[in-house]
């Protein structure tokens, strides 16, 4: 029997199973393998679409052709897509000096304000009522990738059409300082946002608050390399993030702005069922708001930036913060000029007075 022949031996579910994962480019072309398959991508509820496909085009091909194949497959899965993902790059390659030239860096602007604009508007139509996951990225430019990089594009999260399938929303690289949520996310069980910037604000309803009180189901929040606005970063903001059905919680990388020029803001977690809390950055006025009795796994990687004071005792009181945690893990990144062999290793001399075991004590040099 051939390759072919078992391939199309499968029953017809495995194949859509298999299809589910393919790109759209490739999963497009099965339909020249006969007149059973002319069906089978359709009809697997997955569009996949990403930009690498297309890299033999140049960038302005690449912007056009990719979204005509992201309405072509909408259209072609006649309102049965239950999976989108949109990933985009360009111009990984670029000299960070192009985009000192005034119209070179407004044509990049506009490209990709245009392309949320139009993801926006396939998101509103029929074909996308039915989406359960939903993960979209516009990276533009060098380093597009690193926290605090810029060349955001405006994606009003608030405005999302109404779904009550949607389980799974990740967002790389979105503006959305709106401070209402039109429509609850009823069946949201996962959110990450990645190198995104929303508001987060003590004064006023915020947008991250408004679209976690809008899903009851919410059990991971993943908020990674992203801003969240406070307001002036002058002055000192209390703000407390109530995640209230939340069991996993990632607080990576966050820019410096959430946390005030001088780090001075204080951060509060209501999160009573959290289970699991992983922290990455500088160490900053942090804590929860109760015990969490069901606490098993924290993870921190800690950094110790040069400009921001730290000794044994803040990291210890810190840390401390999660003592009702099973298992602890704790990691220092340090710059080689910052370790003295004295200040932070402190914290190893508490050890004895904590509830709790430093599992992992890590020093990286960051040259």
């Amino acid at each position: 029997m051939t390759g072919g022949d078992r391939l199309s031996s499968l029953p017809d579910d495995l194949l859509r199973h298999i299809l589910y994962f393919a790109l759209v480019k490739e999963g497009a072309t099965t339909g020249a393998l006969g007149r059973r398959w002319r069906s089978l991508w359709p009809s697997s509820g997955a569009v996949n679409l990403d930009s690498r496909s297309y890299d033999d085009l140049d960038r302005y091909s690449k912007r056009y052709v990719i979204m005509r194949d992201a309405r072509e497959a909408f259209a072609a899965a006649d309102g049965n897509v239950t999976k989108l993902t949109f990933w985009y790059s360009e111009g990984e390659d670029d000299d960070h000096s192009d985009y000192e030239s005034f119209a070179f860096h407004d044509d990049v602007c506009e490209a990709k304000q245009d392309m949320a604009r139009e993801l926006e508007a396939l998101l509103s139509s029929p074909a996308a009522s039915r989406l359960e996951e939903l993960r979209i990225g516009l990276f533009y430019g060098p380093d597009s990738d690193a926290p605090g990089a810029g060349m955001l594009y405006n994606f009003s999260i608030g405005s999302l059409p109404p779904s009550r399938s949607l389980r799974v929303l990740h967002l790389s690289k979105c503006m959305n300082y709106d401070h209402e949520v039109h429509d609850p996310f009823h069946r949201l069980v996962e959110l990450r946002l990645h190198l995104c910037g929303v508001s987060f604000h003590l004064l006023q309803a915020h947008l991250l608050q408004g679209v976690i009180d809008g899903a009851p189901q919410l059990a991971t929040l993943d908020l990674d390399g992203s801003e969240l606005w406070t307001g002036d970063p002058r002055w000192q903001q209390s703000v407390v993030l109530r995640c209230p059905r939340v069991t996993t919680l990632v607080l990576a990388n966050l820019d410096d702005r959430c946390w005030g020029d001088k780090g001075q803001n204080t951060m509060e977690l209501d999160a009573p069922l959290l289970r699991w809390f992983r922290y990455q950055g500088p160490v900053r006025s942090l804590s929860l708001k109760s015990p969490q009795p069901d606490m098993t796994r924290v993870d921190l990687r800690l950094h110790v930036p040069a400009d921001v004071p730290t000794d044994g005792e803040t990291c210890r009181t810190f840390v401390q913060s999660f003592s009702n945690a099973t298992i602890v893990n704790v990691d220092f990144e340090l710059l080689d000029d910052q370790y003295d062999g004295g200040s932070v290793p402190h914290l190893l001399m508490y050890n004895d007075a904590m509830n709790f075991h430093i599992c992992h004590l890590y020093f990286e040099s960051n040259p």
